[in-house]
């Protein structure tokens, strides 16, 4: 199990979650403050770290809006999240914990509205065999992506992920 557990929700929000094993601690007990950080990384764009949570007690789940990590933001972005948690113990010692999470919520949301679009609006087999097999390709890109993303290979992370946003550059999602 990972020591942190993020979730995204609607590509709108975070959900973080402290999944760290505290043994025989029991956190409420001894944190005297819980910091969260996070950095963001995109194939163009890194932020500095910024602090979205700074409490004097244990926090075990937060939600973070998109808002919170970068102001403009009306969605969470895709791309790499870089999430520390730091834990400070009866104000003396600290646990730091700390994952890399990939999110390409957005782009999955476009290729799910794409193929439901196609369907709906497709009314024989052979009509669209070029569109067909752009689909194909994209959902094929994608199941890769995932591959890339588990096996941690940025590079190739990137590439694909450039390549399905290309292809999705000119689809106008009216839900994403």
């Amino acid at each position: 199990m990972k020591e942190i557990c993020v979730k995204v929700t609607g590509c709108k929000e975070l959900t973080i979650t402290d999944n760290y094993n505290w043994e025989d601690i029991i956190p409420e007990n001894v944190v005297t403050s819980t910091v969260i950080t996070i950095k963001y990384i995109s194939s163009t764009f890194t932020s500095d770290v910024i602090t979205v949570l700074n409490a004097n007690e244990y926090v075990k789940t937060t939600t973070i809006l998109a808002k919170n990590i970068i102001s403009s933001w009306t969605k969470i972005e895709d791309g790499y999240f870089q999430i520390k948690i730091t834990y400070l113990l009866n104000n003396e010692s600290t646990v730091k914990t700390y994952i890399e999470v990939f999110n390409k919520c957005n782009i999955e949301c476009k290729l799910d509205n794409l193929i439901a679009d196609y369907i709906e609006q497709s009314p024989c087999d052979s009509c669209g065999e070029k569109e067909e097999k752009d689909i194909l390709d994209l959902a094929l890109k994608s199941e890769l992506l995932c591959y890339a993303i588990t096996c941690s290979s940025k590079s190739k992370v990137w590439e694909l992920y450039n390549y399905i946003n290309n292809m999705l550059t000119d689809y106008n999602c009216k839900s994403c």
